[in-house]
């Protein structure tokens, strides 16, 4: 497997990659708690949000929020004409912004 992409908190990191894959993984042990099933091409951005949450971004046009307790996807964002390519988010007013080729 490639990784694209990681982020970590505290306790746990998160992974994506060529696969579609979206891992999460306990910090610590490094061993695997979560895999994320959803997205339809290579993951190339992931981010650890408050709340047990992950919010990704994929080749396949869109942006994931997750929930880790579940293993849910809980929101997507828009289906873009290509890749997003990198997001990043605000806890604190929810703002989500999000860069491709076309976004």
């Amino acid at each position: 497997r490639t990784v694209r992409a990681i982020s970590s908190d505290r306790g746990k990191i998160v992974s994506g990659g060529d696969d579609q894959s979206v891992i999460v993984w306990d910090k610590q042990a490094f061993k695997l708690l979560e895999e994320l099933k959803g997205h339809d091409a290579p993951v190339t951005s992931v981010r650890m949000l408050s709340g047990e949450r992950v919010l990704t971004a994929s080749h396949d046009g869109t942006v994931k929020m997750w929930d880790v307790r579940t293993d849910t996807c809980v929101a997507t964002v828009g289906r873009c004409q290509s890749a997003v390519l990198c997001m990043e988010y605000d806890d604190s007013t929810g703002i989500l912004a999000a860069a491709g080729r076309d976004v």
